[in-house]
């Protein structure tokens, strides 16, 4: 992965520097398979353990390289209810054809066999959109919800995609504890997937896997900051400041992932609106970023 070290953004509550890794999901495979095996995150990570979704360090890195489409079924379901509550629309033009509700009268006068206008559903050009997931989350937040919230992220992702070009990012932004001596930094471990088309069983195990984010991401950050102490674990909230950080996601990352127009998803907290109000939140995103009106 690609390794960038930029100063806090000017405004930042806490002045150090930001520790940017980012690249595609093979190379972050072959980072965290680099974490040392007893390093804290490393252990903790396993099929005893439901914090981490009761997956092994060692599988979610095998499912990081090959997907898992088991998880892609919950996803299925979140965009079937959402069909059936507000259909997609795309916009409409007129085109020729030898049938249609209205006449093209030059046309029928010339003999031309397309003479009828018939509207039809198109997909229209857009911008491309950059949709940023935060993994990161509270210790609090039970490893169930956070499969929840992955599925219907992925639901979006797929319906945004049927409208307008979308790039993936995913990926965790943390502050550790045990600082180097002379560091003050915040840690980032962002990865892109493949969207065209969208890579289905690997976006499913990175969005939907707390192993992924909690086990994974949790790792590499940890292990970036001081690679010689395995015991160095502790993570707390970019900059030491949850709210700063939430608000100010896209000028941080923007700096790493250039796009014109981007979706950040913050990190998921317990009054995560996309989690405790989904048909709500989803409908939000669909026409703010895609253009699609549910009450149109």
């Amino acid at each position: 992965m690609l390794r960038t070290e930029l100063n806090t953004i000017e405004n930042c509550p806490m002045k150090g520097r930001d520790v940017f890794l980012t690249g595609d999901l093979p190379s972050f495979a072959y980072r965290a398979d680099s974490v040392p095996a007893n390093h804290h995150n490393r252990t903790e990570c396993k099929s005893s353990n439901d914090w981490t979704g009761r997956q092994s360090y060692e599988d979610a890195i095998k499912f990081t390289r090959s997907g898992d489409l088991k998880r892609v079924a919950p996803s299925d379901a979140w965009l079937t209810k959402f069909e059936d509550l507000a259909p997609m629309r795309g916009a409409f033009e007129s085109v020729r054809d030898v049938i249609g509700g209205s006449t093209n009268v030059p046309a029928f006068l010339s003999g031309h066999p397309l003479n009828m206008r018939r509207r039809t559903r198109v997909v229209t050009e857009s911008a491309p959109l950059a949709v940023c997931v935060d993994l990161v989350s509270s210790a609090g937040i039970k490893s169930a919800t956070l499969e929840k919230r992955g599925a219907l992220i992925l639901a979006l992702v797929r319906a945004l995609s049927a409208v307008r070009p979308v790039t993936l990012w995913v990926g965790g932004s943390s502050y550790p504890y045990d600082q180097q001596a002379g560091r003050n930094d915040t840690y980032h471990v962002w990865m892109t997937l493949d969207t065209a088309p969208l890579d289905l069983a690997r976006a499913a195990h990175a969005l939907c896997s707390p192993a992924f984010s909690r086990g994974l991401i949790y790792a590499t950050i940890a292990h970036e900051n001081n690679p010689s102490k395995p015991d160095s674990w502790g993570l707390s909230w970019p900059y030491r400041d949850h709210m700063w950080s939430r608000a100010n996601m896209r000028p941080v990352l923007s700096r790493v992932i250039g796009s014109d127009d981007m979706l950040c998803i913050a990190a998921p907290h317990v009054e995560d609106r996309l989690v405790n109000e989904p048909e709500a939140w989803f409908a939000d995103m669909l026409k703010t970023y895609g253009g699609v009106d549910h009450e149109a």
